[in-house]
């Protein structure tokens, strides 16, 4: 079975494969000799650039240093994937602070120079 244990892969899994796989076409380099380069094997290169396993931060940053390119590169052209979800709307969270409980308010008041009377 793939590294995605039978889930669908991602569109953006799929994105940054086949962006890593043009890339390294345009350089002429073999998936082995890049794999080698980066201290990964060949399988998860292929994994990589099949979609079929996510690429860690991490590693990303090493691929993208490693080919002189900005991370971000490899979101480039992604768009909105699914329009549907970006219409949704976002849920922020409360801004302001949260009022501590009454016996931490009044200990707070009593050690501010007795605001309390």
């Amino acid at each position: 079975m793939s590294a995605n244990n039978g889930k669908l892969r991602s569109p953006v899994d799929l994105h940054l494969g086949l962006t890593l796989r043009r890339l390294r076409e345009s350089a002429g380099l073999s998936q082995e000799r890049l794999a080698a380069s980066l201290g990964l094997s060949v399988e998860r290169m292929q994994d990589f650039e099949a979609g079929s396993c996510r690429i860690r931060a991490g590693e990303l940053w090493e691929i993208a240093r490693f080919f002189e390119v900005e991370p971000v590169y490899f979101f480039g052209g992604i768009g909105t994937l699914e329009p549907e979800r970006s219409r949704l709307p976002i849920r922020r969270a409360p801004t302001g602070s949260r009022k501590a409980s009454p016996p931490i308010r009044m200990s707070v008041a009593n050690d501010n120079g007795g605001l309390d009377g």
